[in-house]
């Protein structure tokens, strides 16, 4: 016998196709039905209602808002155009050779030759002057700050 048992412990076609065991329970209570009463009806349906009108005026809410995005866009990208085109405007007007042209024409400028340069020579030495400055506030204040001095025998 012993044999016997050994040669099945091993054998593992003992474990192959086998089907699965279920064991069903049965409840002796069935579950309480919910009874729907006609109120309950309504409330559902008004809840519905509400859900239904909320996810409608949120895609409006969600339409307009994609609109005026696109329009903003739109004014966003012409006023880009708008800036580009000024500022080239700007920088051809401030360009040297309009400048020199406006300098001429408009106001009948010439430039400079040799012979309108004069150069002056000083035989002076620089010299700088210092003003005093004898201002009431200032001399009260020197006062008292040269009467405390003194107490304190600074």
């Amino acid at each position: 016998m012993r044999n016997t048992s050994e040669a099945q412990a091993y054998d593992l076609s003992l474990f192959e196709n086998r089907e699965p065991r279920m064991r069903v329970i049965k409840n002796e209570k069935p579950l309480p039905q919910k009874k729907s009463t006609p109120a309950a009806k309504i409330l559902l349906a008004a809840v519905v209602v509400i859900l239904a009108g909320m996810m409608l005026y949120s895609r409006v809410q969600l339409v307009e808002l994609g609109d005026d995005l696109r329009t903003a866009k739109t004014e966003l990208e012409s006023t880009q155009s708008e800036t580009t085109r000024l500022n080239m405007q700007v920088e051809s007007k401030m360009s040297l050779a309009h400048v020199e042209e406006y300098a001429q024409n408009t106001l009948g400028l010439v430039k400079v030759d040799n012979q309108q340069v004069e150069y002056v020579s000083l035989n002076q030495e620089n010299k700088v002057y210092v003003a005093k400055n004898d201002s009431p506030a200032k001399g009260i204040l020197g006062t008292i700050g040269n009467k405390i001095k003194e107490y304190l025998g600074l």
